[in-house]
């Protein structure tokens, strides 16, 4: 897997993978994100053909190190649109909690 940063990975996927991803974060299809260990997080995604799909991410700060998604077949290897709207999610959670933190 090829180094992917948190605050840019849109950049290495298709234009078809992050607006889904984007669609699905704006439905409100990312829940119960959570880190359930130090730089490892779980998220369930919904879409319209099924779901919910548990998404599995480990980051270091800045960093996406791995990810799966229990709708991936088995040899796919491709982000799919559960794991960047994960991401996505996952990204603006910690913004956010950066600039609380500023406050």
């Amino acid at each position: 897997m090829q180094k992917l940063w948190l605050k840019n990975f849109e950049h290495h996927i298709s234009g078809t993978t992050w607006s889904t991803a984007d669609d699905l974060v704006q439905a409100g299809s990312v829940k119960a994100l959570r880190e359930v260990e130090k730089h490892f997080w779980v998220a369930l995604v919904e879409d319209e053909e099924g779901g919910p799909y548990e998404v599995e991410v480990m980051i270091t700060p800045h960093k996406i190190k791995a990810f799966t998604c229990e709708c991936w077949s088995a040899g796919r290897r491709l982000m799919c649109a559960h794991i960047a709207a994960a991401l996505l999610k996952l990204r603006q959670f910690l913004e956010q909690k950066t600039e609380e933190n500023k406050s």
